[in-house]
């Protein structure tokens, strides 16, 4: 075993590691709120369920414009620098938000949160594609997702214990380990930033962001995000509504959610990696069919059983869908994007998953209130198998427009 894991260790260079620890740390701090976010919400300032629902939709829209400043300063001023602003800026907005007693002053500070909370992330993604050879991107993404897993299964466990101490110091731990994680960065990770060809002339700020244009003129591009978002749509359920669901309409208690939820998590961690060495050298657009098939089915299954061994079962394919789908993606991205655009292409790709998870519960509001719960997990199910259907379409139109390139991926 210490063989495998030091042989495994050594196919990566050291750089790559720090970047993977740095990123444990962080996101650690990071989930030690997140979980507990909407019920601090609700008890410091005593607001109802809706009002939670659209402070957390500022959040995940101010996320949302943050990836797109971070992805667009990442190709212009680099990785490193940017990433250790945003892990600065993210910690101390993280701190004052602790602090904030005045409800009016949150409402503008959770967006202030939200617009710095993953600044740094397409700079890490673009990191990961700098310093890994084309064959290991689907591995280095999928450690990059295991390490986010791990924090995710460790980070709620201490935040609940914290938590019952004071809610403050989750937000003041949050912070610490942001600075902490950019004073590791800064020691230790040199810039990664393939040097601009000298004969070019270099862009100013204006021209970096108008560079996004070219990124969404790329129309096999543009319908992979647009099938990505499709097929988020019923996927993103699984952490929003499912956890309503199963409590008001199927009768279950909190906890059963929770064991759901641990066994996404606990899958990634043992899986992962075993998973992507296995599916990276299919063509990756059909493994993305594939994952959408294994959504429309887990989703879709969710609405049609009460029995909880089925609604494991149903998350158990949700999951396997999952582990094929994410690290392949990045790798899908990097491809598609020139070397001097990853960070806007890697943060244009944070779209097929923000832009379901901030109008998703609304429009399963929707469904659940003039529908019927159960239809919110038929139309996520059909939405995934026409993903699925689409990205076949996509497969044949990008294989015989790059099959003169050097694109080893969509080969």
């Amino acid at each position: 075993m210490y063989s495998k894991i030091k042989s495994h260790y050594r196919r990566y260079p050291n750089k790559f590691w720090v970047l993977i620890g740095a990123a444990l740390i962080d996101r650690t701090g990071g989930a030690l709120i997140f979980p507990f976010l909407a019920i601090y919400m609700t008890q410091k300032f005593e607001i109802n369920m809706t009002t939670v629902g659209g402070l957390l939709f500022i959040n995940a829209s101010a996320t949302f414009l943050g990836n797109f400043f971070g992805g667009a300063i990442t190709d212009r001023f680099g990785r490193r620098s940017i990433i250790m602003f945003g892990l600065i800026a993210s910690g101390t907005s993280n701190i004052f938000l602790g602090l904030i007693d005045d409800f009016n002053l949150f409402l503008a500070a959770i967006g202030v949160v939200g617009l710095l909370a993953r600044l740094g992330a397409p700079a890490q993604r673009a990191m990961v594609a700098d310093l890994l050879p084309a064959e290991k991107l689907s591995d280095g993404y999928a450690l990059l997702r295991v390490t986010n897993n791990l924090a995710i299964a460790i980070g709620p466990l201490i935040g609940g214990f914290i938590a019952t101490q004071s809610y403050l110091y989750l937000f003041l731990i949050d912070g610490i380990t942001s600075f902490i994680t950019a004073l590791l960065v800064y020691y230790r990770l040199p810039e990664t930033r393939p040097q601009p060809d000298p004969d070019t002339p270099l862009e100013n700020i204006g021209q970096t962001f108008a560079g996004y244009r070219r990124v969404f003129q790329n129309k096999a591009f543009s319908a992979f995000l647009l099938l990505g978002i499709l097929m988020n749509l019923g996927y993103i359920q699984m952490y929003s509504t499912l956890s309503v669901y199963m409590v008001e309409y199927l009768g279950y208690p909190p906890r059963g959610y929770g064991i759901l939820l641990s066994i996404n998590a606990g899958m990634v961690v043992l899986l992962q990696l075993w998973i992507t060495s296995k599916v990276k050298h299919i063509s990756p657009l059909k493994i993305m069919a594939a994952g959408a098939v294994c959504y429309a089915l887990g989703v879709g299954m969710l609405g049609l059983i009460k029995i909880f061994p089925l609604l494991v079962t149903a998350v158990v394919i949700i999951t396997i869908g999952e582990l094929v789908i994410s690290p392949i993606g990045q790798a899908i991205t990097v491809n598609f994007s020139p070397e001097d655009m990853r960070g806007r292409y890697l943060a244009a790709l944070t779209m097929s998953w923000l832009v379901p998870r901030a109008v998703g519960p609304y429009l399963a509001g929707l469904v659940m209130d003039n529908i019927s719960p159960r239809w919110v997990w038929y139309l996520g199910g059909m939405a995934a198998a026409a993903a699925a259907g689409g990205f076949i379409l996509l497969h044949r139109a990008v294989s015989h427009r790059f099959e003169s390139q050097t694109l080893p991926i969509l080969d």
